[in-house]
């Protein structure tokens, strides 16, 4: 999947997040779906990211559907959460009204969330264990959870480009059977080889 395709389904499926999330407030996207619709676009906005790319693998596979499911939650929580806080100050006598929707909004992003992280954390080799720990004691910590989310966004990113282009680079040149010697000889430098 080409990079303009993919941050356009980011935005795309952050839209339909914050429309999601923001049904049942009071604002404006009040009473725009349905029940029935809504179940169905939490069930969308949570499974469609991992059909969208196609990449080598099910670990990666999962890998990328947990990126993007992140990518999302990151990008519609300030849109979801500033919708709140105008639907609360506008309408303050609601606030019945207001709670319901509060609630609504939090379990779709809570959703989307913890779909992106426990798939994350699954599938991801390069997070290791010291990116996990960080991201479980950071995620206690109001503004460091941020920061975490980032670098976790940014460690998982890197990690599905770099060993799909790497696989894919393996399978064009499959056919040139570069590692074809009868007796190869393998020179590894240090400890942490990469063969980058």
């Amino acid at each position: 999947m080409k990079k303009a395709t993919q941050i356009i389904f980011i935005l795309f499926n952050a839209a339909a997040t914050v429309i999601l999330a923001n049904s049942f407030s009071p604002g404006p996207f009040r009473g725009v779906l349905p029940l029935w619709a809504f179940i169905l676009g939490l069930a969308v906005t949570n499974v469609l990211p991992f059909f969208v790319r196609r990449l080598p693998g099910p670990r990666l596979k999962f890998c990328g559907h947990g990126e993007l499911c992140l990518k999302t939650f990151a990008l519609s929580l300030p849109f979801s959460a500033a919708i709140q806080l105008a639907g609360l100050i506008s309408r303050p006598e609601g606030w019945r009204q207001w709670l319901i929707g509060a609630l609504a909004c939090v379990l779709v992003e809570t959703l989307i969330f913890w779909n992106g992280m426990i798939t994350v954390y699954c599938s991801s080799v390069q997070l290791g264990i010291r990116l996990r720990t960080a991201g479980l004691i950071c995620g206690l910590i109001p503004v460091a959870h941020l920061f975490m989310l980032g670098v976790i966004i940014r460690t998982v990113s890197a990690e599905v480009e770099t060993e799909t282009e790497k696989i894919r680079l393996n399978e064009r040149r499959g056919a040139e059977r570069i590692c074809a010697t009868k007796y190869p000889i393998l020179l590894v430098h240090g400890v942490f080889f990469r063969d980058s």
